[in-house]
């Protein structure tokens, strides 16, 4: 893989708080690390609605009102929090993430934390919290008017219609195996920026002995990893072209360094060694567009498809997805 980086931005501290790249060598058990969009853009890590207790003894109804007519109703929310929160509370939950939010019974379900309240109540309370807010911090929080139109779908009896919407939206995660791009690596182990993309990059790349390393293989990686347009796409299909759009990867790491790194023509991103130092851990954002899909729990290991590779590994629900 490739010798240099651009955009590489140093020296910004960014608000560091569950959804970019890697989700291996966790500092907190349970977190897993997976990418959140989130602002103008998914979900984070860590548990939303029940888990660790009521967001500061707040319940739905606490905060604004909405005028908009509730036309699009349960829909248009279950759009929302596929949007905001379907990267972690999926149909397949994690031990730190307890519920979920892809179903209107998941919705009117008792909340684990407080049965007297359901888990939209709780979910409310938490996308308004300060203090443990959902998503978590860096990811930028859910708009006011979209938390008005939910806290007045809540108030207006919760009518599960979906008015002009058709359906729900699906999760981010419950799409087909595919190769979107209809291309794929195939010129083996050729040293490229395009190589094997989706692969584990760093358990060639890694340079880890510090001494004694062959020069022909390659440059040595603090953390790479591929970038996708869905979820479950196959080894060596080439990812997202940033080449042609302006996705990148922002890392933000323990010293508070800001690194933004691009992401090429067969979705491969990658920081150098040579390129200067990573402080462990770090934290990382997939943006694209005004949006960004972020992970939040701190990571050790910059082998980032180790883990989000085609079905997901060590926790990791799939690939790394655009936002």
């Amino acid at each position: 893989m490739p010798s240099a980086i651009s955009d590489l931005t140093s020296f910004a501290l960014v608000v560091v708080a569950t959804s970019i790249v890697g989700c291996v060598s966790r500092i907190e058990p349970q977190g897993y690390g997976d990418f959140g969009e989130t602002g103008g853009a998914a979900g984070s890590e860590g548990a939303l609605a029940g888990s660790g207790g009521q967001a500061n003894g707040a319940q739905a109804g606490t905060g604004g009102s909405s005028s908009e007519p509730l036309a699009d109703g349960y829909c248009r929310v279950q759009s929302l929090l596929s949007d905001r929160c379907g990267s972690c509370h999926t149909n397949s939950l994690q031990e730190s993430v307890p519920v979920s939010l892809v179903t209107y019974d998941d919705l009117i379900a008792p909340s684990p934390s407080d049965a007297s309240l359901r888990v939209i109540d709780v979910s409310l309370a938490r996308m308004r919290s300060e203090t443990e807010p959902m998503p978590p911090k860096p990811a930028a929080p859910i708009a006011e008017k979209d938390l008005a139109f939910i806290e007045a779908w809540i108030q207006g009896g919760m009518p599960a219609t979906c008015g002009s919407i058709s359906e729900p939206k699906p999760g981010v995660y419950d799409t087909p195996t595919v190769c979107t791009s209809d291309s794929h690596w195939t010129r083996g182990d050729d040293e490229s920026p395009k190589m094997h993309p989706g692969r584990a990059c760093i358990a060639c790349h890694s340079g880890s002995s510090g001494e004694d390393e062959e020069e022909d293989e390659g440059p040595k990686f603090w953390l790479a990893g591929t970038v996708y347009p869905t979820a479950h796409e196959p080894d060596e299909c080439n990812g997202v072209d940033g080449g042609s759009s302006d996705a990148r990867i922002e890392i933000v790491d323990a010293d508070g360094q800001t690194l933004t790194l691009s992401v090429n023509s067969a979705g491969n991103f990658y920081y150098e060694r040579e390129a200067g130092k990573l402080a462990l851990p770090y934290v990382a954002k997939v943006l694209h567009e005004g949006r960004e899909r972020v992970m939040a729990t701190p990571q050790r290991d910059g082998d980032c498809n180790s883990c989000h590779t085609q079905d997901g590994d060590q926790g990791a629900p799939a690939r790394i997805l655009l936002p």
